[in-house]
């Protein structure tokens, strides 16, 4: 019987097959692989996070951009995994956000687009923003309601922005901008905060926009649940695990926390 290939050579294999590019493995050892596709433009930490317990561990760039990427949601979020490493390695297919129009949606429309674009928990938020493109969904931005700040005036109020993500396959250039600006045009918030995942991101796009660094979150840890890759924010670790499968711990890079004051 052939064994079952490794999940990082699934990785590579489907680079080559839905990308037609070639990316290697440059180190390796039994918990994390480094992969560096062929323009040098890309390198994937890749951990083995459904047979170790890992940590996620930020070391100098082998390539333009690093992504940090755990076997068990390349297993059970493919299609958005590659789709965003297709937008990385700047292969999405592009809608200028002049082409699209501004409209408000609803709490399901919000939850179904995160289900199906985006790899964090989906959230419905208080104030949901999204792009229409030849009457199709392209993007999405999701607000929290406003908050007052101890330190700030009395009228001053901060807005988080708490999920954005384009359609998976896709980039809408200038979409995020649109977004905001649409929802400060309604809403006159004093500032907009947000968090920026570190395994995926080092905040660049929203430097572009006007926010700035306010330092950096620790890391969160996740339980997975190996046979049935189901993943637990820990603190929620003892709800609906089964205990005879094996389960790792997963330690990521944290996020930085970014806020644009208006």
């Amino acid at each position: 019987m052939e064994a079952e290939p490794k999940s990082v050579d699934v990785l590579i294999k489907q680079l080559k097959e839905e990308f037609g590019i070639s990316a290697s493995i440059v180190d390796q050892s039994a918990t994390v692989s480094n992969v560096i596709v062929e323009s040098g433009v890309l390198s994937i930490k890749f951990y083995n996070s459904l047979h170790f317990d890992v940590k996620h561990k930020e070391e100098p760039l082998l390539a333009t951009r690093q992504i940090h990427l755990d076997e068990d949601l390349f297993l059970s979020r493919n299609n958005v995994v590659m789709a965003r490493i297709r937008a990385a390695l700047g292969l999405a297919n592009r809608v200028y956000a002049r082409s699209t129009t501004l409209v408000r949606i609803n709490k399901e429309e919000a939850l179904v687009f995160q289900k199906e674009h985006h790899l964090q928990v989906p959230l419905p938020g208080k104030y949901r923003y999204g792009l229409l493109y030849r009457d199709t969904l392209m993007a999405i931005a999701i607000f929290s309601s406003g908050r007052k700040m101890r330190d700030m005036a009395p009228e001053h109020r901060s807005f988080e922005l708490l999920r954005f993500c384009n359609r998976s396959g896709h980039l809408v250039v200038g979409g995020l901008s649109k977004l905001l600006k649409g929802f400060a045009t309604a809403f006159h918030p004093s500032d907009i905060m947000t968090y920026v995942d570190r395994d995926w991101s080092s905040g660049e796009i929203y430097e572009k926009l006007g926010f700035h660094s306010e330092g950096l979150l620790p890391p969160q840890r996740f339980m997975v649940q190996g046979t049935d890759k189901i993943r637990y924010y820990e603190g929620c670790a003892d709800l609906g695990i089964n205990r005879d499968n094996p389960v790792h711990w997963v330690e990521n890079l944290g996020s930085i926390k970014m806020r644009q004051v208006l």
